[in-house]
């Protein structure tokens, strides 16, 4: 997918470069248009899939407070959002839903959700 996306944006820099040099037209408008419309999208996915927040480097239990730390940022969300599913963990919050995969998790991490549960 990353591979269809660069080559979007040189076909939009080669067809900018072709409708500069005559004056700006309309299939110049339309095929912008679409590259915003595929990238928003992507962006759109990746927020959506959790992939925005890098690799979950640990997990923490303070009181009734799951502490989640990414390499972007740390969540601190309360216990009682935490779900045990098939496959891992899911964290349901009301702006988002976080599925944390079990076989993606290192030992000590699965061992804290799993008395975060408890």
């Amino acid at each position: 997918m990353r591979w269809l996306r660069w080559m979007l944006y040189l076909l939009v820099l080669a067809g900018l470069n072709r409708e500069m040099n005559t004056g700006w037209h309309w299939p110049t408008a339309i095929l912008l248009g679409f590259v915003f419309l595929v990238v928003l999208f992507e962006w759109l996915l990746a927020v959506r899939g959790g992939r925005q927040l890098g690799e979950l480097r640990g997990v923490k239990v303070a009181g009734d407070t799951l502490i989640l730390q990414f390499d972007t940022l740390s969540l601190m969300v309360p216990r009682q959002h935490l779900v045990k599913v098939h496959g891992g963990y899911l964290l349901k919050t009301a702006p988002f839903k976080l599925l944390l995969r079990s076989g993606q998790l290192s030992e000590k991490d699965r061992n804290t959700l799993k008395g975060a549960l408890l």
